[in-house]
């Protein structure tokens, strides 16, 4: 493995152990799921973005879980999203 391979897993690790910690300290879900996405977006070899949505206990609608790089307005907008065929990519995915 070359020298930046091993500090990108070394890094993963310490990251992942970090997020496991807060599980296991009961963080709030909000604190881990925004951490995580943070860490995901850090570590990727290039840029992305990460966004999280939870689905409702009806199961018909997604709510914001995290989404750190994204703008509030958009955050907002996707809140509450349906599921379901041909509702974006978010519903489709959900309802299938």
């Amino acid at each position: 493995m070359e020298t930046t391979q091993v500090k990108h897993a070394q890094r993963l690790t310490t990251e992942h152990r970090a997020l496991l910690e807060q599980i296991a300290r009961q963080a709030p879900l909000a604190d881990v799921l925004d951490g995580m996405a943070r860490v995901i977006e850090n570590l990727a070899p290039r840029e992305i973005k990460v966004s999280v949505l939870l689905a409702d206990p009806d199961g018909r609608h997604l709510r914001h879980g995290a989404a750190p790089s994204l703008s509030d307005f958009y955050n907002q907008a996707i809140d509450g999203i349906a599921t379901g065929e041909g509702v974006g990519s978010c519903g489709t995915a959900a309802r299938s």
